[in-house]
């Protein structure tokens, strides 16, 4: 019998390792998010340099506990922790698993 995994929903994105692709341009920056705000995301690079992102113009993956990547649009995760813990279902969250 397979064993299943349990679902995760991630909501703080704070602290999770991330490779961020902006959408425009297709440059890709791997780093740690350090902080974020209703329209960014506050980046620590793996070079060191702190960065700012507009959410509305990325694409994020991030590694989460599970060593699972998840890959979400900008656009699904504007808004600050308070606004998303409302909304009755992330379309970015892991919904099934195979």
């Amino acid at each position: 019998m397979e064993k299943k995994r349990p679902k995760y929903r991630i909501v703080s994105l704070i602290g999770y390792q991330a490779k961020i692709k902006l959408v425009p341009s297709n440059l890709i920056y791997n780093g740690l998010i350090i902080d974020e705000t209703k329209n960014t995301l506050l980046v620590r690079t793996s070079e060191g340099v702190v960065k700012r992102f507009p959410k509305k113009s990325i694409m994020l993956t991030i590694l989460g506990a599970d060593d699972h990547e998840y890959t979400v649009n900008g656009k699904n995760i504007l808004g600050v922790l308070k606004e998303r813990t409302k909304r009755p279902r992330h379309k970015w969250s892991k919904t099934s698993i195979k």
